[in-house]
């Protein structure tokens, strides 16, 4: 589950990655304008602002209805800011405040990641624990 509150920045002229993948999935730069799902360690780009379906698997909705991007297609991704409410976020409990970082399959943690890009990637705005909706603030 992925909302936005508050949207930063949204850039539209990236290309999906070629797997099922939920909106709210940070992501980094691949080769040739297309994104790639971060694990822990990687430097976002941003978080996908889609939820990303294979288009030969028939789902009996209508794109315009549910917001899909397509394997291989263009797929919004949010970068530079803003507010959310997410459920992809791993691990155990977090207070008010703390900080996110990268984790594995794209997950918010609270866990630093022990090599590699260890910078925060967002602020939870409500305390929570992993898999609860949480309202964070984006701030890479």
């Amino acid at each position: 589950m992925f909302k936005a509150v508050q949207e930063g920045k949204l850039n539209v002229f990236l290309t999906a990655p070629n797997a099922d993948t939920n909106a709210g999935t940070l992501v980094k730069l691949g080769p040739s304008g297309s994104v790639v799902v971060c694990n822990a360690g990687d430097e976002p780009f941003g978080v996908l602002a889609q939820d990303v379906r294979n288009r030969n698997v028939n789902n009996f909705k209508l794109d315009s209805v549910t917001h899909l991007a397509f394997y291989g297609e263009k797929v919004g991704v949010y970068f530079q800011g803003g507010e959310y409410y997410t459920d992809n976020i791993a691990g155990g409990s977090f207070a008010e405040g703390a900080k996110l970082y990268v984790g594995a399959n794209g997950q918010f943690t609270s866990a630093v990641p022990g090599t590699g890009f260890s910078g925060n990637v967002a602020i939870a705005e409500t305390a929570g624990s992993g898999n609860t909706k949480t309202r964070i603030s984006f701030v890479k």
